[in-house]
């Protein structure tokens, strides 16, 4: 999950077969540019 954080500019989140959020990690130019924590964090306020 480490290596499709740090190159994805967009993550859908799935819970219970439905989308249930949207994480961007966009930066100037369209570059990832959160880390992994920050990231992850965010993904698992969605899934709680």
């Amino acid at each position: 999950m480490p290596e499709v954080i740090n190159v994805a500019r967009r993550i859908l989140v799935f819970k219970d077969f439905r989308i249930v959020g949207e994480v961007e990690n966009n930066g100037a130019g369209g570059a990832p540019v959160r880390g992994y924590d920050e990231v992850s964090q965010e993904i698992g306020r969605y899934l709680a």
